[in-house]
């Protein structure tokens, strides 16, 4: 073991990184920590009235290390700026000095690099120097004014890298902290947060389980009675694995959170101070594996990126914008991966600050990708929306989860929240069964009045020549924050009809849900109770399955659509079930069924008791089908009300019976409203 103590003058240092790097490739443990000296001191000022001197900066640290050994720790620490040495009292002819300026924190850079052929530790801690305090004002005399007050010093920025090249099992820990501000005088400045950026990075791992960590945490502005404070620092948190190798067990974290402005306060006679707004946060994490040839399905990878916005230290009048966040991963890998990313923004007065977050994963296997996105709240302006993207692809199943919600503003007023969720699952034939179902699952909730919410879910099966992609879009209009589902199979279970709320009792507004070539099972229990489909389709065995509902606003789209095998020269037979009315009032809506472009059926509804009975056990023969291979979409756009339904469709021998308009007029007569049409056309 080689040991760095406290306290070493910088020559001492730099002769000691050389040795620590040679040593490495001894087989020496590497455990440096180092506490780098203080700036110097200003000089008092010079009576009557003289100026303190400005305290000066911290001298910088900077470790660069490389090692092979097993056990690896860095930890440096910079030192604190100088104070502000202290303004001489004046006379009765001069004023009394101005106080002196604290110096900076000292800078931190550490950066190890760790390459073995087993097992391996490394850890990495960079912490900025804190900003110097400024000297005293010098007293005013008889008849003069006292002396300026000083500023308070920056917080030294802060990086840490972390470097990892091993076949072992592996665990990494990096994180960089900024400094914090010094004080300012009564009426002066407080000193800005260090920055912070932390990096961890490796190539070709290989080890069987990895863990890595990688943190950033910007320093805190400077306080001040009655000037400005200072703000806080940026931070910057990566991971960045572009090669992994085969492990089994992976799990990577990492954070950035903005420094916080300082502090300012309302004095009793009526002067402020005034805020400074909060640091910037943006973490990353980048995975990137090839799938090895056993296919990794045991495997499990977990991924999360968060950022947060740091924040003015009091909402005050004056108080600036809270700084940004912004939180992305990408991970490509094999087996369960499990990617979030979290971006959470913070208040201000005239503006909450803006959050982005954006997760993307894809295994060969399960792939589940969450984005949420908080933006920040605003006194006297509307609070700022979120902006959410997920993408989940997967061999076997694939899921997608976006949130966004917006802050709270004046009012209770809002900025519109996006929320984007799409999963995709290309089937791989040689994935395992799981307990999970087989299925992609994609959902978007834009918390926020006026929020956009978008969800598709796809699936293909190459080996069945069938697909089906579910889209689903809604934006709100003044009644409740949307919140979307899309789910799509081939050859699993058909999803039964939908009831308002899905079965963990989240209230979907707009749900679609799909499966091309369901099991004939699952068709038995969604045709029971509808004898006219269930006779339409012997055997229960269906080309494809359904379920649609939307409630309470406009729907964007709402479309289910299908590619799949079809016997030529067979009548299209569309069996609709399960109608899911809205109780009290009545529901507007259209139904269309389409196939390359051309429009097969299509109505349009206006009462409930109009769309119960239409849905309510009915077949419709589409026409005959010319073509081995069947494209077919089916869409739903609420205008008003809420209303549900199910449905199936297949190959029929002959035309099925479909009552004439004018029978469906003798059906409604006696309703106070009435607005039907409906049209049907053969595919030629």
């Amino acid at each position: 073991m080689h040991t760095i103590h406290r306290g070493l003058p910088r020559t001492s240092l730099l002769l000691a990184s050389l040795l620590c790097a040679g040593l490495a490739g001894q087989a020496q443990a590497v455990n440096v920590i180092y506490t780098g000296p203080p700036g110097s001191s200003g000089l008092t000022g010079t009576p009557p009235g003289g100026a303190g001197g400005n305290g000066q900066a911290a001298p910088d640290v900077l470790r660069l290390l490389l090692s092979s050994d097993a056990s690896n720790t860095l930890q440096l620490s910079g030192g604190t700026g100088g104070a502000g040495g202290d303004g001489a009292a004046g006379n009765s002819s001069v004023n009394g000095g101005a106080a002196g300026n604290g110096g900076a924190g000292a800078k931190s850079t550490g950066s190890l690099t760790v390459t073995t052929t087993g097992p391996a530790a490394l850890t990495v801690y960079s912490n900025g120097g804190a900003g110097g305090s400024p000297g005293l004002a010098g007293a005013a005399g008889s008849g003069t004014q006292a002396g300026a007050d000083g500023t308070g010093g920056a917080g030294g920025n802060a990086t840490a890298f972390g470097a990892l090249f091993s076949s072992g099992a592996l665990t990494g820990t990096v994180a960089a902290t900024g400094g914090d501000g010094g004080s300012g005088g009564n009426f002066a400045t407080g000193g800005l947060g260090g920055n912070a950026s932390s990096t961890l990075t490796g190539l070709t791992l290989t080890g069987p389980a990895i863990s890595l960590t990688s943190t950033a945490t910007g320093g805190n502005g400077g306080a001040t009675l009655f000037g400005t404070s200072g703000r806080g620092g940026d931070a910057a948190s990566t991971i960045f694995l572009p090669n992994l190798g085969i492990a089994q067990n992976i799990d990577v974290i990492s954070v950035a959170t903005g420094g916080n402005g300082g502090y300012a306060v309302f004095p009793s006679d009526g002067l402020a101070g005034q805020i400074s707004g909060g640091g910037s946060a943006d973490s990353k994490v980048t995975l990137t594996s090839l799938t090895p040839a056993s296919g990794g399905w045991s495997a499990v990878i977990n991924g999360s990126s968060t950022a947060n916005a740091g924040m003015p230290s009091a909402a005050t009048v004056d108080s600036p914008d809270g700084g940004s966040a912004k939180a992305s991963l990408s991970i490509h890998a094999y087996g369960t991966v499990n990617g979030t990313a979290t971006a959470n923004g913070s208040y201000g007065y005239e503006m909450g600050s803006s959050a982005t977050a954006n997760a993307n994963v894809s295994s060969n296997y399960m792939a589940t990708a969450k984005a949420v996105a908080n933006g920040g709240s605003s006194v006297f302006n509307p609070g700022n929306g979120g902006n959410a993207t997920a993408t989940a692809h997967g061999g076997y199943a694939a899921n997608a989860d976006a949130v966004s919600t917006s802050g709270n503003g004046h009012a209770g007023s809002t900025e519109a929240s996006y929320a984007t969720a799409q999963a995709s699952v290309l089937r791989n034939a040689a994935a395992p069964s799981s307990s999970t179902p087989s299925e992609a699952r994609a959902h978007a909730a834009a918390g926020s009045l006026g929020g956009v919410a978008q969800a598709t879910a796809s699936y293909t099966d190459a080996a069945r020549q069938a697909s089906v992609v579910v889209t689903t879009a809604q934006s709100d209009q003044g009644h409740a924050p949307p919140n979307v589902l899309s789910r799509a199979n081939v050859g699993g279970a058909a999803y039964q009809p939908w009831a308002g709320w899905e079965p963990d009792g989240d209230q979907i507004m707009v749900s679609n849900s799909a499966s091309a070539l369901p099991t004939a099972a699952s068709v038995s229990t969604l045709l029971s109770g509808s004898p006219n489909v269930q006779a339409a389709f012997p055997g229960n065995q269906v080309l494809g399955a359904g379920t649609m509902g939307a409630m309470f606003f406009p729907t964007q789209a709402n479309n289910a659509e299908f590619h799949v095998p079809f016997a030529a020269g067979g009548h299209l037979l569309l069996g609709l079930l399960s109608p899911f009315p809205t109780d009290n009032f009545d529901s507007t809506f259209d139904f269309s069924v389409s196939s390359n472009g051309v429009t097969l059926y299509s109505a349009s509804f206006t009462t409930q008791a109009q769309a119960v009975s239409f849905f309510s056990d009915h077949v419709l023969d589409l026409g005959v089908v010319n073509s081995s291979a069947l494209d077919l979409l089916i869409g739903m756009h609420l205008t008003s009300g809420m209303f549900g339904y199910a449905y199936v469709f297949g190959e029929g021998a002959g035309a099925a019976a479909v009552p004439e308009p004018q029978t469906w007029l003798l059906l409604l007569t006696g309703m106070s409203v009435l607005l039907w049409r409906a049209r049907g056309r053969r595919v030629s």
